[in-house]
């Protein structure tokens, strides 16, 4: 705030900052510029033409995803209808608290709209319906419990336009639109706008401004809510096993348990940032995504019960369907999440990585549904997708399902095999929790192959990854099973035993319903009946 401007708070550093002087005059030419500090001192015609410089890169992407227009995804010189854009998307998060898109769905219907433009026409405006086909869906609807002036919600979301096009002629005409006719209303929304949250906001404010990081149940609608369930509950039962009720009853709530551990764990990533304040916004954007990965996996489970049959029906009668679903703790592991090689910036290598993740979690879906053969198809084409985007956290990922389902079709051999080039996509993306998952596969299939020597040596490589990566309780428990497993094939009754008691000890500390457990005591009686006890 500056005296000398009269006191009035000012946004310094909004969108792409520009400097004075062109790059190539600065010695500057090829050189990414995001956030110039220095304060232009000119004034009339010479800061007019200074501002409308560009000094950045044709074609080179700048910003930061969550504000950034469709065309700056793509490349293409920022304009004032990208600055409205930008705008729009933090004003939106202001007022409704939370994002008003994804930023990869929105750089994929980037390019789709770049595809339509005919390139024929000079204002490149192409098909008006194709393009608003396109851009449809991509902004959220704002929820509805955040009362906004209705005048105020249709100005933002046309600030938001996928087509420059349809936004507002200019930010002025946009601003236009967001000013109430009524003088009090009208200072309640600049201030509002402007962020005067500490100094002196009416209380109507206070009454409008929406509770910091609510609504993450709302993203369970449609994926595990009381529609899907019934839609379930009704699917098991026309199956006609006797076992349906009792297998709904287990599986709805194994469902439940995991996505109220969903709800607490995105609430939380919120509360972190934009509450305790001990988190920064980039690590609530790497949570959030792991987290939206997760829930398009439960997604992909809960549709395929919805379509289950009597196979299906008993397998979750049988087992805890669920636990082929990717952890949750993983997305609050700060250490793994920013290890991890970062996703490419090209929005097209962005949206095909996102198809990708799909059919991992399709594969997820069947193979916890005792759908072995089609579950394998489905890694098997991620993989090979995986290998052609060459991005490898991704590639690690679809993998390591690809053979977990190579061990349940009696292949080990091609498991082992492909074990391996997991764990080596593992280390070049930096993606250590699946490594650490493939690593403690491989000892288990090892030990099915009978090569006891070398499971034992991937034992001790994988218990050294774990000790460095802390709260990977799953993994680790897995691990003690494993090597208890092993232990008993090789007849070291002892060292199976102290193994099992491990994974019991930690089940008990971290997850004491898991079905697992069971599993555990088998083994343990199978020790002490092989040893004579």
């Amino acid at each position: 705030i500056s005296k000398k401007e009269g006191g009035r708070v000012q946004v310094t550093d909004f969108g792409l900052a520009r400097l004075a002087g062109s790059a190539d005059e600065r010695g500057l030419k090829g050189t990414a510029l995001t956030s110039i500090p220095k304060r232009i001192e000119k004034s009339g015609d010479d800061r007019g033409r200074l501002l409308d410089a560009q000094i950045t890169q044709h074609g080179l992407v700048m910003g930061t995803p969550q504000y950034m227009s469709p065309e700056q995804h793509l490349g293409k010189d920022p304009d004032a209808r990208s600055d409205q854009f930008s705008f729009c998307a933090a004003l939106y998060w202001a007022l409704y608290g939370k994002r008003p898109f994804d930023p990869v769905q929105l750089a994929a219907a980037a390019v789709k709209l770049d595809e339509v433009d005919d390139k024929t026409r000079p204002d490149r405006s192409g098909n008006p319906a194709a393009r608003a086909a396109i851009g449809k869906g991509v902004i959220a609807e704002p929820p509805k419990e955040v009362k906004v002036p209705g005048d105020v919600k249709k100005a933002i979301l046309r600030g938001l336009s996928v087509d420059p096009g349809q936004r507002f002629p200019s930010m002025e005409e946009l601003l236009k639109r967001l000013a109430p006719k009524e003088a009090s209303t009208q200072r309640l929304w600049v201030l509002a706008a402007a962020g005067l949250a500490a100094v002196g906001i009416p209380t109507s404010y206070a009454l409008l401004k929406p509770r910091p990081c609510q609504g993450s149940e709302d993203r369970l609608g449609g994926v595990w809510d009381p529609a899907r369930k019934e839609a379930v509950q009704k699917q098991f039962s026309a199956t006609g096993s006797v076992n349906a009720s009792e297998a709904f009853r287990l599986t709805a709530a194994s469902l439940d348990e995991y996505s109220r551990g969903w709800v607490a764990q995105r609430t939380d990533a919120c509360l972190a940032t934009q509450v305790r304040r001990d988190q920064t916004e980039k690590i609530q954007e790497l949570r959030t995504v792991c987290l939206e990965r997760r829930l398009k996996e439960l997604n992909a489970l809960a549709e395929l019960l919805a379509t289950a049959d009597k196979d299906t029906v008993e397998k979750a009668y049988t087992s805890d369907l669920s636990a082929q679903l990717s952890s949750l703790k993983g997305c609050a592991d700060v250490e793994l999440l920013t290890s991890q090689v970062s996703v490419p910036q090209d929005p097209a290598v962005q949206a095909k990585i996102e198809v990708i993740r799909g059919k991992i979690a399709e594969a997820r879906a069947r193979w916890a549904a005792g759908k072995y053969k089609p579950a394998l198809e489905l890694a098997d084409a991620a993989s090979a997708a995986a290998r052609e985007v060459a991005y490898n956290p991704l590639l690690a990922e679809a993998l390591y399902i690809q053979a977990r389902l190579q061990d349940q079709l009696g292949k080990p051999a091609d498991a082992a095999k492909t074990l391996l080039q997991a764990i080596r996509a593992g280390e070049a993306g930096r993606q250590d929790e699946a490594r650490a998952e493939s690593m403690v596969q491989l000892v288990s299939t090892f030990a099915t192959l009978h090569k006891n020597d070398q499971a034992l040596e991937w034992a001790d490589l994988a218990q050294g990854l774990l000790d460095r990566l802390s709260g990977l309780d799953e993994i680790q428990t897995d691990l003690y099973i494993n090597v208890g497993r092993l232990q008993f094939f090789i007849g070291s009754w002892a060292e199976a035993i102290k193994a099992d008691q491990r994974a019991l000890a930690l089940m008990d500390k971290s997850n004491p319903n898991s079905y697992k457990r069971g599993k555990v005591l088998d083994s343990m009686g199978g020790v002490f009946l092989n040893s004579g006890d």
